[in-house]
């Protein structure tokens, strides 16, 4: 079966079986393109299976490939899949999900974010993705503010950083670490990239401080 455009649910291969598995897995080298099905698993769950090996010369974007391994996090924090999952840059496998059609959907989703289109992905994520996304991408949005102003000793945009917008920032900032200690908690420390980025928030704020003579107010007003 041909593959020049990302599957749609119900066109995603059942690999329950091993030869199925091996066809549908042929069929995708054939191709080129990048390999996706979903498995009967232990128990009554499923599994989800999708990986580019199957295409070695398919480019994945940037922004695509972390789309993959935040989604992948969220699930796994929501419990809608088993904490073995597995989010390589090349190879994602789901387990545990809870049936048939709800495997064809996280798989289709997939697949179709390896081929540029992430929309399906986003559509089917819960709430929380999109929370924790918007607030990941504001806090990366304070950090470049406070770069700016810290590289270029920019007086008229480090005078823009009065104590309330400060106090917005560590507001943000303890949310994206509430956020960070759950994932924890739960044993995930696959969040890196946030975590990184918390870190350059601590001493580009401290720097910040320190520069322009203020300090965020005791209680943060958003």
């Amino acid at each position: 079966m041909p593959m020049p455009h990302p599957l749609s649910a119900d066109q995603i291969p059942d690999g329950s079986n091993l030869a199925a598995f091996n066809a549908a897995y042929r069929e995708a080298k054939r191709a080129e393109v990048p390999f996706v099905c979903v498995m009967r698993g232990s128990g009554n769950g499923w599994t989800v299976k999708v990986d580019a090996l199957s295409a070695p010369v398919w480019k994945v974007h940037e922004q695509d490939a972390d789309l993959l391994h935040e989604a992948v996090v969220c699930l796994v924090r929501e419990r809608i899949v088993d904490s073995g999952a597995s989010a390589g840059p090349e190879y994602i496998a789901l387990h545990g999900v809870a049936n048939e059609e709800q495997a064809r959907q996280l798989a289709s989703g997939l697949h179709a974010t390896l081929y540029g289109k992430p929309e399906r992905l986003r559509a089917i994520l819960p709430p929380s993705f999109r929370t924790a996304e918007e607030q990941s991408a504001q806090l990366r949005r304070c950090t470049s503010e406070l770069v700016t102003a810290l590289r270029d000793r920019d007086r008229d945009c480090l005078s823009r950083l009065t104590p309330d917008r400060l106090a917005e920032h560590q507001a943000l900032r303890e949310q994206l670490r509430d956020q960070l200690s759950q994932l924890w908690s739960q044993g995930d420390t696959s969040d890196g990239g946030t975590s990184a980025v918390l870190r350059l928030f601590d001493g580009l704020c401290e720097s910040a401080n320190a520069v322009s003579g203020l300090r965020p107010r005791a209680t943060p007003q958003c």
